[in-house]
């Protein structure tokens, strides 16, 4: 943070001037005259003739008396609109500059006229304090409490600081106070009203995590051996497999032994599953493919080589592959 004897910058923005532009925004919404909020909740004010002021000072509510034309000295001051943080101090150099009063004896009152987003235009009413006071003694009234002073600038009234609107200030402060209290009561209670479910079901949360907790540590034991069979049924799965691979070369000997005929010699057997292949001779080498192929507990018989004769013997070379069917093995 980076310091300076003017101004303090933290990351590279003045504090001072986010601190003014606070104090002008709360101004504006709460304070000034006009301002949103003071419009809503400010008491009305009754603005009356200097003569009828005598007869209404009894009743208890809010006067002002609107000085005439030639007391009051009218100015409108346009400024830009980043200048609104700093109008009031403005203002205040306006009036020393421009005042043909003497300081002490200088009173004034500013309203925003115009506010947008380029420019902002104040109005600003100068009077002299000491003619003010001549022209409520020509009328028989002293200033009182209560008792404001207001000048026209335009079509708006201005009120004149330094008279009797300091007590209608305190009221509406005080019913600012209130209002503020009240609303907070009411966002508490509003706060309460949503959150209290929340707390509830965070609790129901809280008893229903505990007693998860407490069946997965009691079903830690039951989780394992439950593990420990998927990965012995896994190895069964496994085995059973093995098992359906598995050749039965036995089986598969006596079958072609009792299908086959005494002149039938096997020079070569060769086994995959249920795929057999074998190799010899035969007398006809013909007939007993056909007649293999005939038997059922074959699903298919076929040549891989062509028969060949023997020379002079009354033999033929054979090579066939023969495929069991699923069930006779």
């Amino acid at each position: 943070m980076a310091t300076s004897s003017h101004q303090w910058v933290l990351f590279g923005i003045d504090l001072k001037n986010l601190w003014q532009e606070y104090r002008a925004a709360w101004r504006e919404v709460f304070w000034q005259q006009g301002a949103v909020v003071r419009t809503a909740l400010d008491e009305p004010v009754q603005l009356v003739p200097v003569d009828e002021v005598s007869s209404l000072l009894s009743e208890d509510r809010a006067l002002a008396v609107e000085l005439p034309d030639n007391l009051v000295l009218e100015r409108q001051i346009r400024l830009p609109r980043s200048a609104q943080a700093n109008v009031s101090n403005v203002i205040d150099a306006e009036v020393n500059a421009s005042s043909p009063f003497a300081a002490e004896d200088t009173v004034y009152g500013w309203k925003v006229l115009e506010n947008n987003s380029n420019t902002l235009v104040a109005g600003l009413a100068l009077c002299s304090k000491s003619l003010i006071m001549e022209y409520l003694h020509r009328a028989d009234l002293e200033p009182r409490e209560g008792l404001e002073i207001w000048g026209r600038l335009g079509h708006e009234h201005i009120v004149i600081d330094g008279f009797g609107e300091g007590a209608r200030h305190r009221r509406y402060r005080q019913r600012l106070h209130r209002l503020t209290i009240l609303g907070t009561i009411v966002f508490v209670c509003l706060l309460l009203i949503f959150t209290t479910p929340v707390f509830y079901k965070l609790q129901q949360l809280e008893a229903v995590q505990t007693a998860y907790d407490q069946v997965r540590l009691e079903a830690g034991e039951i989780a394992s051996l439950r593990a420990k069979l998927a990965r012995r049924n896994e190895l069964v799965e496994k085995l059973n497999a093995q098992v359906d691979d598995t050749t039965h070369p036995l089986l598969a000997l006596n079958a072609l032994t009792d299908l086959l005929d005494d002149d039938v010699w096997l020079s070569a057997y060769q086994q995959e599953g249920r795929v057999v292949e074998i190799q010899g001779t035969a007398t006809n080498a013909a007939a007993m493919m056909q007649a293999l192929a005939g038997n059922d507990i074959f699903d298919r018989v076929r040549a891989t080589s062509a028969f060949r004769k023997l020379g002079n013997q009354n033999k033929e070379r054979f090579q066939i592959e023969v495929t069991f069917a699923e069930r006779s093995l």
